[in-house]
């Protein structure tokens, strides 16, 4: 997990393929992660298909990508912020593997949350988000088994 001085994490999950259908593997992904994160509010923004030149360097059979939003409290605080979530998923059947990235991108932060000091993000998560994707390569394939 990366963090900048913003408050932001990004995140890169390597994970045992799930059993969804390519076309709900966004939804299935955000839940699983608003669940864990115990957001008291969960809504997918958009979503839809990464174009493999969006992702050169990974031979995905399915690439999506989202960005949900979550209202979660950091530290399990009673404080609650508004964070973006934008999420890519490489399906990976070869391998028997999804990879999933996020980011994390704080909107709004209560006044009194931990996170209150932390600078405003100034640099748009999604070029970020584009940019990783991007330069995302898989150095070793032997990592799969």
């Amino acid at each position: 997990m990366l963090r900048d001085q913003n408050a932001r994490s990004l995140m890169i999950e390597i994970l045992e393929r799930k059993d969804v259908a390519d076309e709900e593997a966004m939804q299935f992904f955000l839940s699983d992660l608003a669940a864990f994160n115990d957001a008291s509010e969960a809504s997918i923004l958009r979503s839809g298909p990464l174009a493999p030149e969006e992702v050169p360097h990974v031979p995905a059979a399915c690439a999506a990508k989202a960005v949900g939003e979550q209202i979660v409290a950091k530290f399990r605080e009673d404080r609650r912020n508004r964070v973006q979530i934008h999420a890519a998923v490489l399906r990976l059947p070869q391998v028997s593997t999804d990879l999933l990235i996020t980011l994390n991108d704080p909107v709004s932060i209560d006044p009194e949350s931990s996170s209150a000091d932390a600078p405003v993000p100034v640099e748009s998560a999604e070029a970020i988000l584009a940019a990783v994707l991007r330069s995302f390569r898989i150095a070793d394939w032997g990592l799969f088994g």
